[in-house]
């Protein structure tokens, strides 16, 4: 049930935040948005398949705000997130240099084959007399999928063959709701319409006549009345807002589907309430639960009433969890195979890696993480180490660089390049020392004895430097890496990874960490 409510948090935050429409002033104003316009404008390309428009108005979008809020909940994001604004915003100005200043997105069953490869979807840019053709055309040359990328009467074409073959013939899905879907979703810059083909009412009550129990049951009816077409409106700025509108078939059938949403949010509730997430669910549904408005519903969230605020308040910890069982899920996958290849190495060495590579003189050189690199299918980057050299001398430190995947964390505090938080425990009777690797014999209880932890950024470290987690006896707590639901990570000898409970009593987790293990 929780991935359900975490599915449900990731749609709330997708629509917030995923439909660009962050508003910024245009260089010259932009003409009041023209409902009627903008239906005639895309009519020519629907098709009896269509289930979806998109409308942007170029000068009106400002992903900024929109990359900056994603960072905001996924740190981790924060490269990935400043090449996709510097492509975008490379891209949206492209668009507006050649002339175009708004786009539509068209959503085809016809352009979705079953099975791969998978057209992308249409794109229409309306476009005046002086447009600079050559560089849309270039702008969209490198998207293989899209076979033709040309003026098509009014506007560039940027699609499928068989897109454009179905226009040409003239051939069009008459869809009169257009024109009202687009004044439904109101003067932002983004609109996006939901259209339901005209066969859809008959395909569901044919193949579902009756709902299933978790919707309440009832007569199909209810969703083939009530939902005709949708339409949602989205700005985002420092007045963030949301508007969705569904047209039903009259005020009836607007009433009826109402109750039958909340009907389906009382059936999943009670699913919440045996998870102990009936705050959080409480408070999303409250706020999702739209009006009747004659014959249809609206639901609006905005500054005046502060449902974004309220909604991204109440996800938020959903979604935080979510990502941190992400983390935990990669963080453990790695944990495994650094596992795998100390189970490896001691095969061939009859013992696990000794703590460090040292010199002649015992001087600690190189980390045991180095010592496994052939483990790990490493063995090229393993080669071009100088064993009998430090970490940072002037051959060995320019190879800190390449660290492996494997020992990078997934956490987004752990910045430095290089730097890794999979260390073993080093102290008084712990299992690791420069001297040797423990082996398998020594340990007779290898599924209580702990082998690799993953520490907090604080205590990450280079890499290929003989530097690893300082054990204190007296507070054999410190430097673990604890999620919010207070547990670590850590790797055992048997080459088990576990969650261990950092309330643990400090006397087993001594033994955890040491010979007491035995």
């Amino acid at each position: 049930m929780y991935s359900a409510l975490r599915l449900v948090a990731w749609f709330v935050l997708f629509i917030i935040l995923t439909v660009p429409g962050a508003v910024r002033a245009a260089e010259k104003p932009a003409a009041k948005f023209d409902p009627a316009a903008a239906a005639k404008t895309v009519a020519p390309f629907i098709d009896e398949q269509t289930v979806a428009v998109v409308r942007a108005d170029l000068t009106r979008v400002d992903l900024r705000p929109l990359f900056e809020r994603v960072v905001e909940w996924a740190p981790e994001t924060r490269t990935e997130i400043g090449v996709a604004s510097l492509v975008v915003h490379g891209a949206l100005g492209t668009l507006t240099k050649a002339g175009v200043r708004e786009a539509y997105v068209v959503v085809s069953l016809a352009d979705i084959p079953m099975t791969p490869p998978h057209q992308p979807p249409l794109l229409i840019f309306p476009i005046r007399e002086g447009a600079d053709e050559k560089a849309l055309a270039t702008l969209f040359a490198p998207v293989r999928e899209y076979e033709v990328k040309q003026r098509v009467g009014n506007v560039f074409f940027v699609g499928g063959r068989a897109a454009l073959d179905r226009y040409q013939k003239g051939r069009p899905d008459e869809r009169p709701e257009l024109a009202a879907a687009f004044a439904a979703a109101g003067d932002t810059s983004v609109q996006t319409l939901l259209l339901p083909p005209k066969y859809t009412r008959r395909v569901i009550e044919e193949m579902m006549p009756e709902l299933p129990a978790i919707l309440g049951g009832g007569s199909s009816r209810v969703l083939t009345d009530g939902f005709l077409w949708g339409a949602v409106g989205v700005d985002l700025s420092k007045e963030m807002s949301l508007r969705v509108v569904v047209q039903s078939k009259d005020k009836e059938a607007a009433t009826a589907a109402k109750a039958k949403w909340n009907d389906a949010c009382r059936a999943v509730r009670k699913e919440a309430e045996k998870e102990g997430a009936l705050d959080v669910f409480d408070t999303v549904v409250a706020l999702l639960v739209p009006d009747v408005q004659d014959d249809r519903l609206v639901l609006v969230l905005d500054q005046k009433n502060q449902g974004i605020n309220k909604l991204l308040a109440a996800v938020k910890p959903v979604i935080e969890k979510g990502r941190d069982e992400a983390r935990r899920s990669i963080s453990g996958n790695r944990l495994q195979q650094i596992g795998l290849a100390m189970h490896v190495y001691h095969e061939a060495h009859k013992a696990f890696p000794p703590a460090a590579v040292c010199d002649a003189a015992g001087k600690p050189l190189l980390s045991w993480r180095v010592q496994i690199l052939p483990q790990l299918g490493e063995q090229k980057l393993y080669d071009e180490f100088r064993l009998h050299e430090p970490w940072d001398s002037e051959h060995n430190r320019p190879l800190i660089e390449r660290m492996p995947a494997v020992y990078a964390s997934p956490e987004s505090k752990v910045k430095e390049e290089g730097r890794t938080v999979y260390l073993i425990p080093l102290g008084k009777d712990t299992w690791f020392s420069t001297r040797g690797g423990a082996a398998s014999k020594d340990v007779k209880t290898a599924d209580r004895a702990i082998l690799v932890v993953e520490a907090d950024g604080e205590h990450a470290v280079v890499w290929t430097k003989p530097e690893d987690l300082a054990f204190d006896p007296e507070n054999p707590r410190k430097g673990f890496a604890v999620a919010a639901d207070g547990r670590f990570l850590a790797l055992f000898f048997d080459g088990h990874v576990e969650r261990v409970d950092k309330k643990t009593d400090a006397k087993t987790l001594r033994g955890m960490f040491t010979r007491e293990a035995k």
